[in-house]
């Protein structure tokens, strides 16, 4: 009793654990002679409109390198630098072939282990390695659900065997002055054109767009894979 008044009772308050819901992942794969933390940099404007419906997983190539080509200056003294498969031309083709088979494996289970994921995001030779996981899929599939490519100035040919097309959904963004313009329009080609198969073509070089209409037509296109793919059996 307070002044001959019953004191009010009081109620502590208490933690509710409400947990968002989990966004659906798509695996973001790095350009030669760049790394995780670059590319995350490079990719802030397509992430930032995309975030709210997909986790950007950033992973490293496992080789490390020199700096690729549009990295320096701007990420000068950002290294270490890394690359999924070497760019030397002297490189012996068993020694190629293990890197690009090293490469596919690491990606392989590294989305096991870290999964499940709905995409992937690759830039230059990032693409390829993408390209690689989606013709994967298809021939025996390694994850439960079916995946959708996102390739960024992609360039040419996948890591694995590439006699049939690629006929899960992907997007292709080809910068019109790209000195590897022509890779990408290989790239594109790989992919058949019964399957959900879009462009973004943009006045720039090998870089991510910076037009706000590229990036909308980008972050329009990955929506709608997603919707496209979602409950698809690869």
């Amino acid at each position: 009793m307070v002044n001959g008044r019953q004191k009010a009772p009081v109620y502590q308050p208490y933690a509710v654990n409400v947990q968002a819901p989990e966004r659906p992942k798509l695996l973001c794969l790095h350009g030669g002679g760049s790394s995780a933390n670059i590319f995350q940099i490079q990719l802030i404007r397509l992430q930032r409109f995309l975030e709210p419906h997909f986790e950007f997983v950033y992973m490293d190539g496992p080789m490390e390198t020199e700096p690729g080509p549009g990295v320096l200056p701007v990420f000068e003294g950002c290294g270490p630098y890394w690359r999924w498969v070497s760019d030397d031309p002297a490189t012996p083709p068993e020694e190629f072939q293990r890197q690009k088979d090293a490469a596919v494996e690491l990606i392989k289970v590294y989305m096991q282990q870290t999964g499940p994921y709905v995409g992937l995001v690759g830039f230059s030779q990032g693409a390829r390695a993408a390209a690689s996981l989606l013709l994967e899929q298809q021939r025996q599939p390694f994850v439960d659900n079916s995946l959708f490519g996102v390739f960024l100035c992609g360039t040419y040919p996948p890591f694995v065997p590439h006699d049939e097309k690629i006929v899960l959904p992907t997007v292709h963004v080809v910068g019109l002055f790209d000195p590897w313009k022509p890779a990408s329009e290989e790239l594109l080609e790989q992919c058949s054109e019964k399957s959900t198969r879009r462009v973004v073509r943009f006045p720039g070089g090998h870089h991510l767009p910076n037009p706000p209409d590229a990036i909308q037509q980008i972050v329009g296109h990955v929506l709608d894979l997603y919707k496209e793919t979602v409950g698809m059996k690869a």
